[in-house]
């Protein structure tokens, strides 16, 4: 899957090693309000859903898409 990438953004499909920043993002009660995942999940179950994304973008073509750090506004 390629990326996707503007003058000020670019989006990524998810990797495995990505985990530990939605596990960031994912525990933020700014965020975490809006999804149906626990408040505060474990880093085993933000590695699942992480590896789940991956998996699921594979063989469908489909991805989850993911803000890469680095980008100047």
């Amino acid at each position: 899957m390629a990326n996707l990438e503007t003058d000020r953004l670019q989006l990524s499909p998810v990797r495995s090693e990505d985990w530990e920043a939605y596990h960031a993002i994912l525990s933020a009660p700014e965020i975490s309000e809006y999804t149906d995942l626990p408040r505060k999940p474990s880093e085993k179950r933000t590695k699942a859903l992480v590896n789940w994304m991956v998996q699921a973008a594979n063989p469908k073509g489909m991805a989850g898409w993911f803000e890469r750090a680095g980008r100047e506004p």
